[in-house]
């Protein structure tokens, strides 16, 4: 048990020490043609994330439920 919570305190410094280069990574271009554009492509782009969203959030939200589901009928199915 000790192991693995050191194990996850690691794997927990990476992340939090790689975070730093995570926001280098949005496009100069995109960021310039946003800026430059107005409200109604500032409105249009949020829209376009809101819709790129949803499929990667339905479907985690569906296997979460089915793995849940999965887990408590197993586990009230053993004597």
């Amino acid at each position: 048990m000790r192991r693995v919570l050191i194990q996850l305190i690691g794997l927990w410094l990476v992340v939090v020490g790689a975070g730093h280069e995570l926001y280098g990574q949005s496009c100069a271009m995109c960021y310039t043609t946003v800026a430059g554009g107005g409200k109604s492509i500032i409105h249009a782009l949020q829209g376009g994330i809101i819709v790129l969203l949803i499929p990667p959030v339905l479907l985690f939200s569906g296997l979460t439920i089915l793995l849940f589901r999965w887990r408590t009928s197993a586990s009230s199915a053993q004597p």
